[in-house]
């Protein structure tokens, strides 16, 4: 019974809400589907600034528009979760993520306290739907760059790359950001295993699509990366949540997911 006890325990040092779905711990969190997402949001944030904060990394992966931020600072509305695009355990999901990855950038973190916008008394806001000490705290926690630009520089543009990796057209083969003027916006599709960064039951990630159509009728071809072997191949945006590994999991031959440039 005890041992049961200790994902509980573990979560609450953490400041989040306990939840039987898979957890995000220090040794799974790269895997997670949201990672991807949560690293270029912090690389974007991170080439103009050198505080990262939580709500503006929301903002940037698109859970939490600037209209209802604006509303929650001026007191309109009574509690951020209230007006986070997804459900409260992918937001807990997204809070260890970052602080996972502000860990390993080896960041700062610094409570930073929130009050409302405006004339008159500057009340202190609240993040979550509970109020739990520990749960403000992980909305709260800001993460300072505190090392050299050179590196921060370094790191953005190696992030980059997760954002938007440029391809040798003629031949579907990545290669140095520098060696080409051209870059692919890679996108997400419609539905969470077609995300950039949805991992599916048999380790195969999804890296998104350049608007290159698929061999089934009406879907894109996604660049897609085994976790197990590193092997990249396309798959069809319907076939992604059951892909195997063409390389190492005796899976169906990866299609075309690039596109061709006409020299």
């Amino acid at each position: 019974r005890s041992v049961a006890l200790i994902p509980r325990l573990l979560s609450s040092a953490f400041g989040l809400k306990y939840t039987n779905m898979k957890k995000v711990t220090v040794t799974t969190y790269r895997k997670d589907k949201y990672y991807p997402r949560v690293v270029r949001a912090i690389a974007k944030i991170l080439s103009k600034s050198t505080v990262v904060a939580p709500v503006d990394v929301l903002i940037e992966m698109g859970n939490l528009s600037k209209k209802n931020h604006d509303a929650w600072r001026q007191g309109k509305v009574p509690y951020l979760e209230r007006v986070f695009e997804g459900s409260l355990s992918k937001a807990n999901r997204i809070l260890r993520i970052i602080g996972f990855h502000a860990h390993d950038l080896n960041m700062a973190p610094k409570i930073t306290h929130y009050h409302q916008w405006g004339k008159g008394k500057k009340h202190v806001l609240q993040f979550s739907k509970s109020g739990d000490t520990k749960l403000e705290e992980a909305y709260s926690r800001h993460f300072l760059w505190n090392q050299s630009s050179e590196k921060k520089q370094y790191l953005t543009d190696s992030f980059s790359f997760i954002v938007a990796q440029p391809l040798n057209f003629a031949l579907g083969e990545e290669i140095n950001m520098n060696d080409t003027d051209m870059q692919i916006q890679w996108q997400d599709g419609s539905g969470e295993s077609v995300e950039i960064g949805y991992l599916n039951p048999h380790d195969q990630q999804c890296c998104g699509h350049c608007e290159v159509p698929g061999t089934d009728h009406g879907q894109y071809a996604y660049k897609t990366e085994c976790t197990i072997c590193g092997y990249v191949y396309g798959t069809n945006g319907s076939d992604m949540f059951e892909r195997r590994c063409p390389e190492c999991q005796k899976g169906a031959a990866g299609i075309k997911y690039w596109k061709t440039l006409n020299r």
